[in-house]
């Protein structure tokens, strides 16, 4: 009875990223099954936020949080078996697993903990969204397909990785860009930054001259170099600080990435099969010599999709409130 009457009464859902630097919150009231009104802010003072949702919540009699869970302790193993958990390198006893479709989804159990007492100020946690959730959503809505995809969500820093044939999930992998322990790393902007000033696109006659040899350490295992990077017209102009820093962002995703599909095509663990498609889910633009350089590597030409983390949070709040 309390459900009938419940979507005649005005409701806020609170959908809450948090990027390590600042805390997203995009709020939808909702009433009769149809979004009413919509409003987002952002904080980089957690006390500033927590007064922000606890000042709307005063007004609803109804109101649900969701938060988007980033840390680097979940993952995905393709089986639904529990037993399977420990051949994939992850303790059982230390994590807490939901069926997800015909895998289990995982995540640590300090992780979780933490996650709700991190969010009890805010009015505690009614549903928390890993990106592999949003990853498959989006994968779903596109459609499943007979060949075999790999499937990437990207949030800020933070990568989910499947691959997947059908609805049937083959693989999964999560990353975050900034943890990862890159051999150089404090100098791996500054060479990219070489590496374009470097650049004489506009004089064709001196190409030669102007080849490069990219030997960027973190990148040798991928088997070829960066020379692409003189074929792009939209490099000719100085390249800003910003720009760099979002080219070694995705670049460092593209090395994930490829050390991701090394490891499923090489451990017997899982059921590989040669790759037919890539499709990248990203809240930005992702970089043309980035993708250059991933069909290079792959053989496949990526596709990228540009999504709304938020928004995709809000659906899946509506759909599994059954609102």
């Amino acid at each position: 009875m309390l459900s009938f009457f419940r979507k005649y009464i005005l409701q806020l859902l609170v959908c809450i990223c948090y990027d390590e630097k600042q805390y997203i919150i995009r709020c939808h009231t909702w009433k009769k099954s149809q979004a009413i009104d919509t409003f987002e802010k952002s904080f980089e003072d957690k006390e500033k936020a927590i007064e922000y949702v606890k000042n709307l919540a005063k007004d609803f009699q109804i109101y649900y949080i969701s938060a988007f869970f980033t840390p680097i302790t979940q993952g995905v193993i393709p089986s639904s078996n529990f037993k399977d958990l420990s051949k994939f390198g992850v303790d059982e006893n230390n994590v807490k697993c939901i069926a997800f479709n015909n895998s289990l989804l995982y995540a640590s159990n300090t992780s979780l903990h933490s996650y709700q007492e991190d969010y009890e100020s805010f009015g505690g946690l009614d549903l928390v969204y890993s990106p592999f959730s949003l990853l498959y959503y989006c994968i779903k809505n596109k459609g499943f397909e007979k060949k075999v995809g790999l499937y990437v969500y990207r949030y800020h820093d933070f990568v989910a990785m499947l691959i997947c044939k059908n609805d049937s999930i083959l693989f999964g992998s999560y990353f975050n860009i900034t943890s990862q322990n890159y051999e150089d790393d404090e100098n791996f902007l500054d060479e990219i930054k070489e590496e374009y000033s470097a650049l004489d696109i506009n004089d064709e006659d001196d190409e030669d001259d102007n080849e490069q040899n990219y030997d960027l350490k973190s990148l040798e295992e991928m088997g070829q170099d960066l020379d692409k990077l003189n074929e792009l017209e939209e490099e000719q102009e100085e390249i800003p600080a910003e720009s760099l820093e979002t080219f070694s962002s995705d670049m460092k995703m593209i090395e994930y990435i490829i050390s991701s599909v090394k490891e499923f095509y090489d451990n017997p663990l899982y059921e590989n099969s040669f790759l037919e498609e890539i499709l990248i889910f990203d809240e930005e633009n992702f970089s043309h010599t980035s993708l250059d350089y991933l069909e290079n590597e792959l053989f496949i030409k990526p596709k990228v999709e540009l999504v709304d983390t938020l928004n995709l949070m809000n659906e899946l709040m509506v759909r599994d409130l059954k609102l």
